[in-house]
């Protein structure tokens, strides 16, 4: 489990600089507790440097989350901030930099920001350890501090301590009343139970003569389930007398070995000894969920995995392969998506957009007969009529009204099918173009490909549009040019006209052979011109991608440089993959460690006491130890 705390904290930056793409409650150590209660003391007797700022008030305004990474004996120490990138700190320029990375957010002198700073401190003097130093609890506002300061800094400490994962170290100064710790009450509205909070207790030194806390870190006073750790920090007179660390861990060694309350239980209390209970209650607390953070990694995986593998077949090519191939791939692929527009069964979005087929279907079945019902024909007058049949008869006369008239009558009505017939047309071929710079998302990998095909394509279907209204233009000129009267469909459609009509004279017959031919027209032209729509266009288009459109590219000059991979989809592709390789070092890591059921960490209460007799010998040779040197002296 050694290497699982740097890998989550590892991960801790990754989600910082991913943002929502990783969204991990990765396990932590808050530390929380009121102003001048120690908390930046304990911290700096962990890492064992002064490197926090110091003063009166609020010192920390904004959470500092301090990761410590154990390195081999001989390596320097150093450290490194999130937002500076890879520039490394000594020690002593820790301090100025939280400050002023502090004055940057909070734009104040005593505002705070939730906004975290992140710090990372590499070390062979330290144990693997992430925890959070949070401002101290305040009542009452300072200076330009605002009036509900108490409230922020109370909401800022509950969003971190409420997750379930995070392990609450709620420091308490000894010569306080533990029961009005502002420290435990918070922590005891997340944590009732106290299955996550443990206990520190601060300033064993300073209690009035004749007490001590025994009673308190024998956890029976306010119970809880980890218990509770005794610490003694520095003095400020011992920091003014710039007592180092390690020096500072050495004395309180020896004040709670020599002293009569606390000499039998000195090997579970200390700085020490907290670095190695918090180091492995998180190691024990991760280990707990692990189940959690595997499900989470898989689905991540999951989704990264399904991410990648649009990019890898374009991407993994080995040297057997070539572009030529790769091209002919991603044209088939621009095949079968075309196909399944045009209403295929492995269409796999049927219910969210219509596709191509859909749309096409609509316009030349829906929208384009509906125009075409709409033609208002020149209905001819009595008038002309009559001048029609005295134009052709001329100084003849006539006993039956000629064809010719009817022909002149209607030839001039055809105009009106040609408008709705090239609108139908454009139509078509916008919906086309549409959809080929849709459909062709998979060439989005390769931008100038993508460009070139679609250029292709779009000029090709502009050439086929000109085709086909040139076939229409034909198709409507031939039946102007040759009225077939002798038609079945006509015929038929003019007797039916006839028993429903009362034909009083010639202009009444040549009405109705001129509005029965134009009905009959109308659905001849009608049925011809999606069927030429169809063949002209887009079947062509098929045939086209299959045949035409790979000599096309494969002639172009500069082929090799169509084939470029993306620059932008390729950055892409490095972040996911990097992502994806880290979760799968992380299952790697997890693998299948069952969850611990309890701690191996015992509090006071349960350290074996000795018996009265052993306490009651042990009291009495101190007591002769200390005349006898008084004595000696």
């Amino acid at each position: 489990m050694k290497e699982l705390i740097p890998l989550v904290n590892k991960l801790q930056d990754l989600s910082t600089k991913i943002g929502e793409s990783l969204e991990l409650d990765l396990p932590q150590i808050a530390v929380v507790g009121g102003q001048s209660a120690g908390k930046s003391s304990v911290l700096e007797n962990f890492v064992g440097w002064d490197f926090l700022p110091r003063g009166t008030g609020i010192v920390t305004r904004r959470p500092l989350i301090l990761q410590l990474i154990h390195k081999r004996s001989g390596d320097t120490n150093y450290a490194e901030f999130s937002h500076t990138g890879n520039e490394k700190f000594e020690i002593d320029e820790i301090r100025d930099e939280i400050e002023e990375e502090t004055r940057r957010e909070t734009q104040g002198e005593k505002g705070i920001s939730r906004i975290p700073i992140r710090l990372r401190i590499y070390s062979p003097n330290v144990l693997n350890l992430t925890l959070v130093d949070l401002p101290g609890l305040t009542k009452v506002p300072v200076f330009d501090q605002p009036k509900d300061i108490e409230y922020q800094i109370r909401g800022m400490i509950l969003e971190y301590i409420r997750k379930k994962n995070c392990l609450i170290l709620a420091v308490t100064p000894a010569n306080t009343d533990l029961a009005n710790s502002d420290a435990l009450k918070l922590a005891k509205e997340v944590d009732p139970e106290g299955i996550r909070t443990i206990g520190v207790l601060t300033k064993l030194d300073l209690m009035d003569e004749g007490t001590d806390a025994r009673f308190i870190l024998e956890n029976k006073l306010i119970p809880l389930k980890r218990g509770y750790v005794g610490v003694v920090n520095r003095s400020q007179k011992n920091i003014d007398g710039e007592m180092n660390i390690k020096d500072s861990i050495k004395a309180e060694k020896a004040y709670f070995e020599n002293h009569d309350v606390y000499h039998d239980m000195a090997n579970k209390l200390g700085t020490s000894y907290l670095q190695c209970i918090l180091n492995q209650q998180l190691e024990i607390h991760i280990r707990n969920t692990l189940p959690d953070f595997r499900d989470k990694f898989l689905m991540h995986q999951q989704k990264l995995h399904d991410d990648l593998k649009k990019y890898r077949k374009y991407l993994m090519i080995d040297e057997s392969s070539s572009e030529t191939g790769l091209l002919m791939q991603i044209l088939k692929e621009l095949r079968v998506e075309f196909d399944n527009a045009m209403g295929n069964f492995e269409y796999y979005e049927l219910s969210k957009t219509p596709n191509i087929g859909c749309k096409i279907f609509d316009i030349l079945h829906t929208k384009f007969p509906s125009q075409f019902s709409r033609i208002t024909y020149h209905s001819p007058s009595r008038a002309e009529i009559d001048l029609a049949i005295k134009n052709i008869r001329g100084y003849k006369v006539g006993i039956w009204t000629p064809d010719i008239v009817l022909k002149a009558l209607v030839k001039k009505q055809f105009n009106e099918f040609k408008l709705p017939s090239f609108v139908c047309v454009d139509e078509i071929v916008q919906v086309l173009c549409d959809g080929f710079h849709l459909y062709t998302r998979n060439l989005s990998h390769f931008p100038k490909l993508r460009d070139e095909v679609c250029g292709i394509i779009t000029s090709h279907i502009k050439n086929r549009e000109k085709i086909c209204k040139e076939v229409l233009q034909q198709f409507i000129d031939i039946e102007s040019g040759y009225i077939n009267t002798n038609n079945d469909d006509y015929k038929i459609l003019l007797n039916k006209k006839k028993r429903n009509s009362h034909v009083q004279d010639d202009h009444d017959k040549v009405k109705i052979y001129v509005d029965t031919y134009l009905e009959h027209a109308n659905k001849t032209v009608k049925d011809f011109v999606p069927k030429a729509i169809v063949w002209i266009i887009i079947d062509d288009c098929k045939k086209f991608i299959d045949t035409e459109l790979p000599n096309s590219i494969l002639q172009n000059k500069n082929f090799l440089s169509l084939m470029e991979f993306s620059q932008d989809e390729k950055k892409e592709y490095d972040e996911i993959r990097s992502i994806y390789e880290a979760c799968t070092e992380a299952l790697e890591i997890i693998g299948d460690r069952p969850p611990v059921v309890e701690s191996d960490f015992k509090p006071a209460t349960q350290i074996q006491q000795p018996n009265i007799a052993t306490t009651l010998w042990k009291r009495i040779m101190i007591f002769f130890s200390k005349c006898f040197l008084n004595e000696t002296n």
